[in-house]
């Protein structure tokens, strides 16, 4: 998707979907927006606000990679069982202010992988317009880190044992 230029802008867990096997897929499409050789960033909100990045919220220019803020966001979610900063959720100005205070949400506990927490750290860097801090990863560095690696291992041998 980000290869060819496409946002999702609405990446979240009610737009994941499993099957039986383990088989994730991204679906609702209706805020997606193809990005083009004249417009290369878009400026409009849209999307959940507990999922927008920074840089959506800020009402700058962005592009593929607040997907990948939201992917961060959907972990984070997932582990802590419960949306970050839900309370802060009423407008995009009040989620942003959240951020600058308090910064991006944590995974909370001690059970998770390091290479979890690293993934997710990679999704969640808040100020990538400062050439001075690390970018936010892109969606191809992520499908080459080691914890999406090492799902792939699990899965095998799980569909090994089948």
């Amino acid at each position: 998707m980000h290869e060819r230029k496409i946002i999702h802008r609405d990446i979240k867990t009610d737009n994941l979907l499993f099957s039986r096997d383990g088989v994730i897929k991204l679906g609702d499409f209706g805020t997606a927006k193809q990005l083009t050789q004249e417009a290369k960033k878009v400026k409009e909100i849209q999307g959940t606000i507990n999922y927008m990045s920074p840089e959506l919220l800020g009402e700058t220019d962005y592009d593929v990679q607040t997907d990948i803020w939201s992917l961060g966001i959907l972990c984070v979610e997932l582990a802590n069982m419960e949306r970050p900063y839900m309370e802060h959720s009423t407008t995009p100005e009040d989620m942003q202010k959240v951020l600058k205070e308090k910064g991006a949400p944590k995974i909370v506990g001690d059970c998770w992988s390091s290479d979890f927490k690293d993934f997710v750290s990679l999704c969640l860097i808040t100020n990538t317009l400062n050439p001075k801090q690390p970018r936010r990863a892109t969606a191809q560095q992520l499908r080459m880190h080691k914890w999406l690696q090492g799902a792939q291992t699990i899965k095998n041998e799980f569909a090994a044992d089948i």
